[in-house]
């Protein structure tokens, strides 16, 4: 059964906060004070989504087919897999 569904990430820190897209690899830093929201179709047959945080960055494993990403409401384009250093 597939559903569409909606994750928001917030980053509250000072620094940029990298989220990594699994099992697609693709890198998205969010701003701080920015929020990332990921939309698509979740597939339920595939198993549950699972987001596990790093220290440095966060790592979202989706599944269903690759969602739509945007960064306060703006496309968001991946990039590198750059991380910040830990405060």
């Amino acid at each position: 059964m597939n559903e569409n569904i909606s994750l928001t990430i917030a980053n509250r820190w000072k620094r940029d906060l990298v989220v990594i897209l699994e099992p697609w690899a693709d890198a998205y830093t969010i701003p701080p004070e920015k929020k990332m929201t990921m939309s698509g179709i979740f597939d339920q047959e595939r198993n549950n989504f699972e987001v596990e945080y790093e220290g440095n960055h966060i790592t979202v494993w989706w599944p269903g087919d690759e969602p739509e990403m945007h960064i306060d409401g703006k496309v968001a384009i991946p990039g590198p897999q750059i991380f910040p250093n830990d405060d």
